[in-house]
């Protein structure tokens, strides 16, 4: 972590640096810095997914669940990256619009699992009659 956290601080550094004397390439050097960042803890992510993996195939919970859990979090995670490059470049109306794209493409990926609810409760409702 303490990598990590050195290496963002000298990307601010750069940053600030770039902003001032050319302030077209700061943008580039802010989204090298994101992308080192998340190269870097990529493996960690990887193990946690091999974990989570693990959990949900020992609890016998059906592999499409666990799909839908990924593209739901990768696409948290993707927009939040998007809103905050925006709003950090002054561009607040296409942030918000970014959040509310990410939000509806989360509802449309989390589909499989409310149609399972669905179909849970009626089963459920069938059997009480």
């Amino acid at each position: 972590m303490i990598k990590v956290l050195l290496f963002t601080v000298a990307a601010v550094a750069v940053y600030a640096l770039l902003r001032k004397a050319a302030p077209e390439y700061s943008v580039f050097a802010e989204c090298f810095a994101v992308c080192a960042v998340l190269l870097y803890v990529l493996p960690e992510l990887l193990s946690l997914l091999q974990a989570a993996q693990s959990f949900f195939d020992g609890a016998m919970v059906d592999r499409e669940y666990f799909v839908v859990l990924l593209k739901v979090t990768g696409l948290a995670i993707l927009t939040q990256f998007a809103s905050d490059l925006c709003r950090d470049h002054g561009q607040n109306a296409l942030a918000s619009q970014t959040e509310f794209a990410g939000k509806v493409l989360m509802i449309s990926a989390s589909l499989p699992l409310l149609r399972a609810l669905v179909d849970m409760a009626s089963v459920f409702f069938e059997a009480m009659e």
